[in-house]
């Protein structure tokens, strides 16, 4: 979470994350360098940090990808909060194969998507 500071002068147009999600609370399990399991404790951080990534705050974020199992209730809040992010969800659960799946075709089809469009742009 600390690459997303927007001081490191990363600004992605796309954040994908794909790994688990807490099945009590809903939110985010991130994996730390020695193992353990850091659960995002406060969505609003989370949502906050998000936020100053978005066009209006000078950033480029228009897309997150919540590729874990039963991300919907964030991805509602995302979505909420943020009017405009396209999020991309599980809200069942979900086995990795068929995660990695969906993953290589969504990005398939938006890369197809954005290639269209740039070889015939919009008069």
């Amino acid at each position: 979470a600390a690459n997303l500071d927007p001081h490191t002068g990363f600004r992605p147009r796309v954040l994908h994350f794909s790994g688990h999600c807490s099945g009590k609370t809903n939110m985010l399990v991130f994996e730390r360098e020695d193992g353990a399991k850091n659960e995002v404790q406060n969505p609003e951080e989370l949502v906050a940090m998000l936020r100053r990534h978005r066009p209006a705050s000078g950033g480029r974020l228009v897309c997150v990808f919540l590729n874990a199992c039963r991300t919907h209730v964030l991805a509602d809040r995302l979505a909420t909060e943020m009017p405009g992010l396209l999020v991309v969800c599980w809200e069942t659960l979900v086995r990795m194969e068929a995660a990695d799946t969906f993953a290589v075709a969504f990005y398939k089809h938006v890369a197809t998507h954005l290639a269209a469009e740039r070889a015939a742009p919009a008069s």
